[in-house]
């Protein structure tokens, strides 16, 4: 596996071409529909052509999109998003070679007796029961219709369990093509996102207008002017270059594990090579983009996935090793937030001269009361928390409501008084917890922890592991996994297609290699 192949640059051109696309709609609305037709078409063929190609596809855009917005369809006042396209052409596809390949009777028909015995399906198929009590429990309590299909819909991702394991089954060089498109997606979601930081940070009042207003709409992300004059550009889909950090480290851990293989201490000419300094740098430049999020969850995630991962890394290197590998971490660090510091201190056009990024992160860090997004998340707490235990064991359904005072700026703006009613929330633990009932939340709770545990535990018991590239990709996903159901926490991942379709690769990628 090689992350600059053909691929990758595939990817990425593709990516800046469709995003440029999305810009040039905005500009010019009427040429949107035009647009979403050409995408939705190629897509079909592509997915005709090789399904492969259809779901590489889809997890790009699932990667960089965030709500899946880059592209919409105005159909009888309701907004179709392209992923919703994405999502059903695929499926549609996927059923129909599948119905062929049982007429045909190809091994590649996937039958039921395949996950028998299988403890990850079976807890598939018990938290597909709850997910299905939520949507009756829904139309017993009379939620709105409105409100249910909106809740539910994200958690129609799960379907696509089956066609990504049995791509993956089925196709040998499918991790490779997807390795390289996941890294091609967060490299260009790093630099979309310096991009941006540039261009609001030296006030290019030119662009700044359109380009927020094509960022809002599309809802890719968020962009906040903080106290200091300094711009937060937080994207949803930046929890996937999270997950980058650890797959940039635990190549730089394989090249730790290659170089102390043969040789006992660090001899720098050799150590500082060109494979060094590339997974050093994408790990910088993947911290970076994390901090330039100022999401607090996203740190609080972060950190603990970096426990989970220096418990692996001591007991794969041992401590003299891992204190060089901790070194190098801290270098890292220190990098990220120089790439920072230029890219809003840079002297043109004009910059921000009194900005300090390690002062800055640290307030943002200390900070858990007082602004109006930390004062709303605890507003809901209590409120939430008195909804579930209305019907703790059997849950209240999909599009379940909470009334909670906020103190976002755009609800006083239409609410004086800040009383918010709403179906989505930021616990997203809870939030599954009050759709689907304890036991669906504990299920889904138990699915993540075994599938994390069966990758990471034998590392730290034995104390060895086969660092090639498809099972350091592998491992760096669990990882990830981990530090994504503590953030789910705080804000809803595990509920939305960006972590319902990360979890599903995962689980296929776990399932289909088996070293």
């Amino acid at each position: 596996m090689q992350i600059f192949g053909k691929t990758f640059y595939i990817t990425l051109s593709a990516i800046f071409s469709v995003e440029l696309m999305s810009l040039l709609v905005h500009f010019y609305p009427s040429a949107g529909s035009y647009a979403f037709a050409m995408l939705a078409v190629l897509f079909l063929v592509f997915c005709i052509v090789k399904i492969e190609y259809g779901l590489l596809i889809l997890l790009t855009e699932l990667f960089i999109g965030s709500f899946g917005r880059l592209f919409v369809f105005e159909l009888a006042d309701k907004d179709i998003s392209i992923r919703m396209v994405f999502w059903l052409i695929f499926l549609t596809v996927w059923a129909g070679r599948q119905i062929w390949f049982f007429i045909k009777k190809d091994e590649r028909f996937l039958r039921i007796k395949e996950f028998k015995g299988n403890k990850i399906f079976h807890l598939y198929a018990l938290l597909f029961v709850f997910i299905i009590w939520g949507l009756v429990n829904a139309f017993l309590n009379n939620t709105s219709f409105v409100n249910v299909f909106f809740d539910f819909n994200a958690w129609a991702f799960f379907i696509l369990l089956l066609p990504i394991y049995e791509i993956f089954k089925h196709s040998e060089k499918f991790i490779d093509n997807l390795f390289q498109v996941f890294m091609a997606a967060i490299i260009w979601l790093s630099i979309k996102t310096y991009v941006l930081l540039f261009i609001f940070s030296h006030n290019i009042f030119s662009l700044m207008p359109d380009i927020y207003a094509w960022i809002r709409d599309t809802r890719i992300g968020e962009l906040t002017q903080m106290q200091t004059g300094f711009t937060r550009i937080f994207f949803q889909s930046h929890i996937f270059v999270l997950v980058g950090v650890f797959v940039a480290a635990v190549f730089l851990l394989k090249y730790f594990q290659k170089f102390f293989k043969n040789n006992n201490k660090i001899i720098l000419k050799e150590f500082f090579t060109k494979e060094f300094f590339v997974y050093f740098l994408l790990l910088s430049f993947f911290i970076s983009v994390n901090l330039i999020s100022f999401s607090r969850s996203n740190w609080m995630g972060l950190a603990a996935a970096f426990f989970l991962f220096f418990i692996i890394v001591f007991r794969l290197l041992k401590i003299k090793k891992t204190l060089y590998f901790f070194g190098i971490f801290l270098l890292s660090g220190i990098l990220a937030l120089f790439l920072i510091t230029v890219t809003v201190k840079f002297p043109y056009p004009n910059s921000e001269n009194n900005f300090n990024a390690a002062k800055l992160i640290t307030e943002r860090a200390k900070t858990v009361s007082g602004e109006a997004g930390v004062s709303s998340r605890w507003s809901l707490l209590p409120e939430l928390w008195q909804e579930i235990k209305k019907a703790p064991i059997r849950g209240q359904g999909f599009g379940a409501e909470v009334t909670y005072k906020s103190s976002d700026p755009r609800v006083l703006e239409k609410n004086p008084d800040g009383f918010y009613t709403t179906y989505a929330f930021e616990w997203g633990w809870l939030d599954i917890w009050l759709k689907i009932g304890f036991f669906g939340f504990l299920i889904y709770a138990v699915l993540i922890f075994i599938i994390v545990y069966k990758i990471i535990c034998p590392i730290i018991k034995e104390g060895k592991f086969n660092l090639d590239a498809k099972n350091g990709f592998k491992l760096s996903l669990a990882v990830g996994l981990a530090a994504i159901a503590i953030i789910n926490f705080f804000s809803p991942y595990l509920n939305h297609p960006l972590g319902i379709g990360y979890l599903l690769l995962l689980t296929s990628l776990h399932l289909s290699f088996q070293p």
